[in-house]
């Protein structure tokens, strides 16, 4: 298997939060900037974020004409996320 330990590991945004060992299918834009973009293969692996301020870290198993499929492989706080509401003041 290819392993992309020599890259920087990309974020990938989808619409729905993921559970640990969870399989999930990617398709559209970020299936097209994954894929055909960065290049990636099976192996490789990536961070899949919903906006939850989590991170599921995820390894590609299988690559279709349009999607490709990830196994969640671990679940951790992304520590640059706010963790308290930002208040602008005009």
């Amino acid at each position: 298997m290819f392993y992309n330990n020599f890259m920087e590991i990309k974020r990938f945004f989808i619409d729905r939060c993921l559970c640990d060992g969870e399989s999930v299918t990617i398709t559209g834009e970020e299936y097209r900037h994954a894929i055909k973009v960065s290049r990636y293969k099976v192996g490789y692996r990536l961070i899949l974020s919903c906006g939850d301020g989590k991170d599921c870290y995820c390894t590609i198993t299988s690559i279709g004409k349009d999607s490709f499929s990830c196994r969640v492989d671990q679940i951790v706080k992304n520590e640059n996320e706010l963790s308290k509401p930002l208040a602008l003041y005009l």
